[in-house]
């Protein structure tokens, strides 16, 4: 590895840009570097209000949060021991195109996420002078993957693919086969042939043989679908316990839940937390139900409305919603 890049990865950027072609380059995270870290003592900042990493922005200089917007100025001293030992870590679009610009540095390098698109101007700007090969090398985030037309683009680069599957999500595969489809179809548009190369730490996913195959992907997930009770084989509800104050969403969790035990044949899961279980100052726990499609999934579907009525007429001051076939 060279940086971001497997030394097989960078040969071949090299050889498509000395044939005067073009490279993308996705990494589905901007800032940076995803989080930061003190060497010393292992401390992450965390924002305050969302209760995830805050990621670094070196051209800011700062350590923002990508939910709330909550954002710090950044220096090398720990606020936990005091040491000038604080560092980023990983790689963000910026950092890869920071290491780009060093490695080729005769060629034109753009970045196009939110942080250089705010401005519709500069958006418009970098596409045009990329699709008139102004621009040799774009790195990215998942707008790249908009149906845009570039005729000298033949090599599209996607890092850390694993971070595609990292959601609580039964269709992690099928959103991950679909942006790398879409990503390789960037590519060889016009009599020049395409590649893509996947960057992966986890290579003995299956979907990575899959892509570009959509019968042999469509086949393997309704299987897997059928076979774990997914959509479209049921039907989803989802409802969500929102709170400021920690103690009061398990508490109003734990009411809805002995609610929901009292329905007979009713398939339902939780009370738990996502992923981020704090967004902009709200903790968050769920509950996921599962409603099977014929005449018991009517009656159920009932039971469950005089449940969450006698909830919220109990608890009038208990924040929750219900989301109906969330996917």
């Amino acid at each position: 590895m060279s940086g971001p890049f497997a030394n097989y990865t960078l040969e071949q950027m090299e050889s498509c840009l000395e044939r005067g072609e073009q490279v993308i380059v996705f990494r589905n995270r901007r800032s940076y570097s995803p989080y930061v870290q003190c060497d010393d003592c292992g401390h992450i900042p965390y924002c305050s209000h969302c209760n995830i990493p805050l990621s670094y922005h070196k051209y800011r200089g700062t350590i923002s949060c990508h939910y709330c917007g909550e954002s710090f100025v950044i220096t090398n001293r720990c606020n936990s021991c005091g040491n000038n030992s604080v560092t980023d870590k990983g790689y963000g679009t910026e950092k890869i195109e920071e290491f780009l610009r060093e490695r080729f540095s005769d060629k034109v390098i753009e970045r196009f996420d939110a942080d250089t698109t705010a401005s519709k101007t500069e958006e418009k700007r970098i596409i045009k002078e990329f699709s008139q090969n102004k621009a040799n090398i774009l790195v990215g985030t998942q707008m790249l993957s908009k149906g845009f037309h570039f005729s000298d683009l033949t090599l599209v680069c996607l890092l850390q693919a694993e971070s595609l599957f990292a959601t609580q999500d039964f269709r992690a595969s099928e959103r991950a086969v679909q942006m790398m489809n879409q990503l390789s179809g960037r590519a060889g548009r016009e009599n020049k042939p395409g590649k893509m190369i996947i960057q992966t730490s986890g290579d003995k996913n299956e979907v990575y043989s899959l892509t570009g195959e959509y019968r042999d992907v469509c086949s393997k997930l309704i299987e897997e679908r059928k076979e774990f009770l997914y959509p479209p084989f049921l039907r989803i509800i989802r409802i969500v316990v929102k709170d400021r104050d920690r103690k009061e969403t398990y508490n109003y969790a734990d009411k809805l839940y002995k609610l929901l035990c009292l329905i007979k044949g009713l398939d339902f899961s939780g009370p738990f937390a996502p992923v981020n279980e704090k967004l902009r100052g709200e903790f968050i726990l769920n509950f996921w139900i599962k409603l099977p499609k014929d005449n018991r999934g009517i009656a159920i579907k009932k039971s469950i409305k005089k449940v969450v009525d006698k909830f919220s007429n109990d608890n009038p001051k208990a924040q929750f919603f219900c989301d109906v076939d969330p996917f």
